[in-house]
């Protein structure tokens, strides 16, 4: 028990790096429209995640998970240009489909980094309080 107390944010980027590397593994295909696909149902769960660690149920919201996909989505334009990368890396053959994994874990950091800041500013400094307890 000498973890806790530990706060929410805290929480959350200690299970970031496991959905990065799901960001990556979802953008490896090369074909055009997949990285879009894939990097969607990412975002859609790293939400869902994140606000599970908040202690919010997104399905219960106003709009659901898809209303707060875009509440972070408005924090910056990062998740939308790695979108657009990744998007057109599908048309570089070799190169390009190789370079689409990183463009994924890159989209899948800023858009978790992103989804963290959207509820530090709803819950400031929340302490991590796990289901289990």
């Amino acid at each position: 028990m000498s973890n806790y107390p530990k706060y929410c944010r805290d929480k959350a980027r200690e299970e970031l790096p496991g959905m990065i590397g799901t960001g990556a593994a979802s953008s490896a295909v090369p074909v055009p429209g997949a990285f879009t696909v894939g990097t969607t149902a990412v975002q859609l769960y790293v939400v869902k995640r994140i606000a599970e660690i908040y202690g919010v149920n997104v399905e219960e919201l106003p709009g659901g998970v898809k209303a707060v996909v875009t509440a972070v989505m408005a924090l910056g334009i990062g998740s939308t240009l790695g979108t657009l990368a990744g998007e057109a890396a599908s048309f570089i053959p070799v190169v390009g489909w190789l370079a689409k994994p990183a463009i994924g874990a890159a989209t899948t950091k800023a858009f978790g980094e992103a989804t963290i800041t959207y509820f530090e500013k709803i819950y400031p400094d929340k302490v991590y309080i796990p289901e289990t307890m």
